[in-house]
């Protein structure tokens, strides 16, 4: 479905007042160009692009189908890959992208590719584990690149298995950040970065797991922490060295609170665990998005104070009246854009172009619609 620029325009002043460019260069804008409506019964997730192809990749979140669409919201081929057997993933995945020309899923400790026609290949085992959700959106896809003619994969590690592990002081000091896996190979790499807030003995801080994402026209993994506003942007040829940092500069960004390493699994008086009710109290960055040279930052506020809240229902409450949510985008290493909102599940097509998922719950539809935006200069 294409939109006239009249429309556009008239839809995206209400939502883009709170728009804000930086300093004496050039001004940036974020404008709707474009939408995808795919008439389905269950709401559809898409997941990732290919530029080669112009394809996406999409997932049936309560089937659990995979296909792929085209830009015109035709479903180009479907597949039911659940169940058992060479290339099922059993009851459910977490990620679904492109591997180049192929195609490659994420369960539980395991990889399975296919060919462009959804041909089984082969399985990647990894031994950090994953999970798996019975119903509703996935990740995404995940994070991979090629180099000299093999496929490589690089994940987030996740240090407290879903907040039930607890750490002990010194855990920090060793531990690594990501997860690099190659065919039978694994290897962990990046420690914290030093002076992080996750480096303190006297405190334990919630939302350990990097955000990561690889940039594929630069060839470069850029990660992030989501209590730390910096960008870090890594050589994957070069063993994952560090090559610059970038200062975030993110609005309303608060300084971390923590909890006791004592009381990382004590629960409140609801019995929900007291680390994630105070992690509502930060600033924490959400996403990551980075394509030539922009990048897309998505975090919240945070709220002030209120340490001595204890339960999930009081936290949640007072975050919904205080929290805001601000995505950000930087040319290079500067702040260019700051648009309070958050895109929901965001796709990168190109360097200036993303699509975001749009879903109205409290309507009932037979179709799954998604937005396309560019980031604009002002004339």
């Amino acid at each position: 479905m294409k939109f006239q620029y009249t429309l556009i325009y008239l839809i995206l002043t209400s939502l883009f007042l709170n728009t804000h460019s930086y300093g004496q260069k050039q001004k940036y804008e974020i404008v709707l160009v474009d939408s995808i409506l795919i008439e389905s019964l269950e709401q559809i997730q898409i997941t990732d692009y290919s530029p080669t192809k112009d394809r996406f990749l999409a997932y049936g979140t309560s089937t659990k189908k995979c296909m792929e669409v085209d830009r015109d919201s035709n479903i180009l081929s479907e597949v039911d890959l659940t169940g058992e057997g060479p290339g099922h993933f059993g009851q459910g995945i977490t990620e679904l992208g492109y591997f180049g020309n192929d195609i490659i899923i994420n369960g539980p400790n395991v990889y399975f590719t296919y060919d462009e026609n959804w041909n089984y290949k082969e399985r990647i085992v990894y031994t950090s584990g994953g999970a798996w959700l019975p119903l509703g959106m996935i990740s995404g896809a995940p994070e991979v690149f090629i180099q000299n003619d093999t496929p490589h994969i690089v994940k987030s590690l996740d240090h407290t298995y879903f907040n039930t592990r607890r750490l002990p002081k010194e855990y920090f000091l060793s531990a690594s950040l990501v997860e690099h896996i190659s065919a039978n190979d694994q290897e962990l790499v990046i420690p914290y970065p030093k002076n992080s807030v996750y480096l303190s003995n006297d405190a334990f801080y919630p939302s350990t797991n990097a955000k990561i994402c690889f940039n594929r026209s630069k060839s470069r993994m850029y990660l992030s922490l989501p209590l730390v506003p910096k960008l870090y942007v890594f050589n994957v040829e070069q063993d994952f060295s560090l090559e610059r940092t970038i200062d975030l500069n993110l609005k309303s960004w608060k300084k971390p609170r923590g909890i006791s390493f004592e009381d990382q699994l004590k629960k409140g008086p609801d019995r929900y665990p007291l680390s994630q009710i105070y992690s509502y109290l930060n600033s924490t960055i959400y996403e990551i998005s980075c394509e030539g040279d922009i990048s897309m930052i998505t975090h919240d506020s945070g709220i002030e104070g209120k340490e001595h809240v204890n339960t999930y229902k009081e936290i949640s409450e007072i975050a919904k009246r205080e929290n805001k949510v601000y995505t950000t985008f930087y040319l290079r290493n500067d702040k260019i854009l700051e648009v309070e909102t958050r895109f929901l599940k965001p796709v990168r097509i190109s360097e200036t172009t993303f699509l975001a998922h749009h879903i109205n719950e409290n309507e009932e539809v037979d179709y799954s619609k998604f937005y396309i935006y560019e980031l604009k200069k002002v004339n």
